[in-house]
């Protein structure tokens, strides 16, 4: 048995040896793998010798399981084609009952998501009359419940649903299933059975956490005419919730009801709340109607608000005047509304104006400082006075030093002056900021940019002093390097080589793997920004890199031989472990990879579980939330900054830069001329491998692709055959999408990769015109990317791309 002190022996070996070895990481790795393995020596390359071609030998038929892995893993990524072909080929080997089950799910599962559901129905009912075993036939009926759901067959949905709780009877998902089968019973009219059913959800729970079901038990006894019961379920909820939403609703629910009873003063009384309490919410809109009709009151104030927030802006205009007509007295705040009403009616001037009436009648109003940024934004936004549009901003703050708003539109007065080209007025105006307010968390910033606009400018001694100033107020190893870097091209400008070099040989070791040390080795290099090594492997052996990560732990951590790292232990102990590994199996991946992350946090501060939930993600293929663990333990471990997670086995790093969908990428990468770092720094920002994923803006899937160029790029390639919208979840689809959309991008901006790029996120059009901005300096365009989100993505994907380089390249 190796001792601990071995043990400590080794490591210390390790990172005498690690300390000497230079190059690529790879061999690093091998190193490291070295002192944990005892391999057989290879022998010295012989001298070719050749020899008569033979017949190959025929490769053994695959063993089921093997088969089942193979099918599963392809349905995952979306390639349902070869997967129904692996599980067909699996059932005409006539396996044994619980592989068979396997591949009748599976076949189902394809039917599923590819929307045919009756024939998903069909097999399932085979597969229910064929396989006997309750542990085989569990996922069938789960399977069976979800297409009967979408068949719009809730008494089978209901038995399917039954079937599934019988043969599981420890279920995780008694709660959603409860429900389902609540919902499924109300729709065809079993009004108790609903009840009954959301009653079972509602157990051991506060009314806040499960306020949307007690909803649904209102309406249940609505459906028994029950309206006692469903009223005061209906103020349970309106009391305990913190949703303001669902506040609203049940102000118009109970409201309706009690006109139903002929109690109208009631009725009027929760219109009235609903409508004086949460005008955001559409309720309060239907609230208001409801009032209207009925020819009662309403507070002008909040029917404004109410029709502002459904952007009828004509009809709230009228509300605040009406209101103001009424009540000399009032604040002041309607005056703001009326502005931002005229605003988006493009009756600018008049905009200005109500803006002006509360700037120079309400100053102690709390739209007060709203009223100066909405008024400057018109200026030079709508109107295009740039000059008028940043001095409103900068008399706010003559006007209100002290202000809390003051440094932030300083900061907008310099970007206002700059968007209208007066650099160096813009300057002046940002490097205020570092002397006036110190400790604004964008005064660093506001110098960059100043120096950057007098560097724009050509004044390139004054862009020196303020580059230099940065530097020295400069504290993060990434802005040091940024001004290093910028310091260096200056200098260039300048004439000034030897110190052009200097500048940047510091910044390329200032920060390692951030964005600027990684540009300056570009430029030390002579290499255009995304341009890689063409040698490269990306196939990785995790299991023999996990074995040496398990010796690593065990070390790390101080664990004796008696701790278990290769079995989950306590895991299986945790209700919402369980429950991701049941979502899993039933085909929900995406809630599973949410179940997933929310174990990861949980076990935030404990290495050991951490890493066992790890391992079991992989093996699933939950890449998202195991990215984040593998960074959580080398974090735990003291690895915190970036370049020191090098020092741990490669494992982890395999993992937050994996290789996922291999095949997939390389295939794309050659059918587009795509690097292949490219597309997986690309995927690991835009959604860290996880192919399930949408954003809040409408994007979709791995790559994030807006459904409308998803449905260009299906016609434009007649790929895949009857495309919908849910094929943008399927990895095959994803990537192959993205690299045709970023093969015709690179096409269009002259083969540049950054511009590729920043087409991809930012549209082609305002690609175009940020170009026109630098004037052909790469790094200038980065830097004028009029959206953030834009320059940060262009950024880590090219962070992300140089660490697939560092681990997958084949060095010379």
């Amino acid at each position: 048995m190796v001792t601990k002190r071995t043990y400590l022996l080794i490591v210390t070996l390790l990172l005498i040896l690690t300390a000497m070895v230079t190059g690529c990481d790879s061999n690093r790795n091998q190193l490291i793998r070295g002192f944990f393995y005892t391999q057989t020596p290879i022998p010295p390359t012989a001298t070719p010798t050749l020899v008569p071609t033979q017949t190959p030998t025929p490769m053994p038929t695959p063993p089921p399981e093997y088969r089942i892995t193979r099918g599963e893993y392809l349905l995952q990524i979306g390639d349902y084609d070869q997967s129904a072909h692996v599980f067909n080929a699996t059932l005409d080997e006539n396996p044994a009952e619980p592989i068979r089950a396997a591949a009748i799910h599976g076949l189902a599962l394809i039917d599923y998501k590819k929307q045919d559901y009756e024939s998903c129905q069909n097999r399932l009912i085979d597969g229910l009359n064929e396989i006997s075993a309750d542990e085989s036939r569990m996922e069938l009926w789960f399977l069976m419940a979800d297409c009967t759901r979408e068949l719009g067959l809730a008494e089978e949905e209901i038995n399917a649903l039954t079937e599934y709780m019988k043969l599981n009877p420890n279920t995780q998902l008694k709660d959603e299933i409860y429900e389902r089968i609540g919902d499924a019973s109300y729709k065809i009219g079993s009004y108790e059975t609903a009840r009954d059913a959301y009653l079972e959800v509602t157990n051991e729970k506060s009314v806040n956490a499960v306020s949307s079901v007690w909803m649904k038990i209102a309406d249940s006894y609505i459906g028994l005419k029950d309206q006692t019961s469903a009223i005061q379920t209906w103020l349970t909820v309106y009391e305990q919730t913190t949703d303001n939403a669902q506040k609203a609703r049940v102000d118009y629910l109970l409201a309706q009801t009690y006109l139903d009873l002929d109690s109208p003063d009631q009725a009027y009384a929760r219109f009235q709340d609903a409508v004086n309490n949460y005008p955001q919410s559409y309720d309060s809109y239907a609230s208001l109607l409801a009032l209207i009709n009925a020819a009662q009151p309403v507070n002008e104030y909040q029917r404004g608000l109410i029709n502002y927030y459904r952007g009828q802006y004509a009809l709230a205009s009228e509300a605040f005047y009406r209101l103001m007509d009424n009540d000399p007295l009032h604040d002041g705040s309607a005056w703001y509304f009326i502005g931002v009403c005229d605003m988006y009616l493009a009756n600018y001037e008049k905009a200005i104006e109500s803006f002006n009436n509360l700037i120079n009648r309400f100053p102690e109003n709390q739209y007060y400082a709203d009223a100066w940024d909405e008024k400057s934004y018109i200026s030079w936004y709508y109107l295009g006075n740039f000059g008028t549009g940043a001095q409103t901003l900068l008399d706010y703050v003559k006007k209100h030093p002290d202000q809390p708003s003051a440094p932030k539109f300083l900061y907008m007065a310099g970007r206002i002056l700059e968007r209208g080209d007066r650099l160096t007025d813009a300057a002046n105006q940002w490097e205020r900021l570092i002397d006036e307010y110190p400790l604004y968390e964008q005064s660093q910033e506001a110098l960059f940019q100043a120096a950057l606009a007098r560097y724009r400018a050509k004044s390139y001694d004054s862009a020196l002093a303020s580059f230099n100033r940065l530097l020295l107020v400069s504290s993060i190893p990434g802005d040091i390097a940024r001004a290093h870097y910028w310091i260096a091209k200056v200098y260039e400008k300048l004439g000034s080589n030897a110190d052009a070099q200097k500048n940047y040989q510091l910044a390329a070791e200032d920060s390692p793997t951030d964005f600027y040390t990684e540009r300056a080795k570009d430029v030390l290099a002579n290499r255009e920004p995304f341009e890689f090594a063409n040698a490269y492997d990306l196939k990785v052996d995790l299991v023999q890199a996990r074995a040496v990560a398990d010796q690593w732990i065990r070390l790390t951590f101080s664990l004796d031989d008696s701790v278990r790292l290769d079995q989950p232990e306590e895991l299986l102990q945790d209700a919402s472990y369980l429950k991701a590994n049941e979502l899993w199996r039933n085909g929900y991946f995406s809630r599973a990879l949410n179940e997933f992350e929310n174990l990861r946090i949980k076990y935030n501060d404990d290495a050991i579980n951490s890493y066992r939930l790890l391992n079991r993600m992989i093996d699933l293929g939950a890449w998202r939330p195991a990215v984040y663990t593998s960074r959580q333990i080398l974090t735990l471990a003291g690895l915190k900054e970036d370049i020191r997670t090098l020092e741990a086995p490669n494992y982890f790093n395999l993992i937050r830069y994996g290789t996922w969908y291999n095949e997939i990428v390389e295939s794309v990468s050659a059918d587009f001329n795509i690097h292949p770092f490219i597309l997986y720094g690309l995927m690991r920002q835009e959604s860290m491998y996880d192919p399930w994923i949408a954003s809040h803006a409408g994007a979709q899937g791995l790559m994030q692709i807006m459904p409308a160029t998803a449905k260009e790029l299906a016609e434009k390639l007649k790929w895949p055959t009857d495309y919908t919208e849910a094929d943008l979840l399927r990895a095959v689809v994803a990537v192959t999408f993205s690299g045709s959309f970023l093969s015709t991008q690179r096409s269009y901006f002259s083969n540049n990769d950054v511009y590729m790029l920043a087409s991809y996120n930012g549209g082609a059009g305002n690609t175009t015109g940020w170009i026109d901005l630098a004037g052909g300096d790469i790094d200038l365009f980065i830097e004028l990317i009029r959206f953030e989100e834009t320059r940060i993505y262009i950024r880590h994907v090219y962070e992300f791309a140089r660490m697939y380089e560092r681990f997958y390249s084949i060095p010379n």
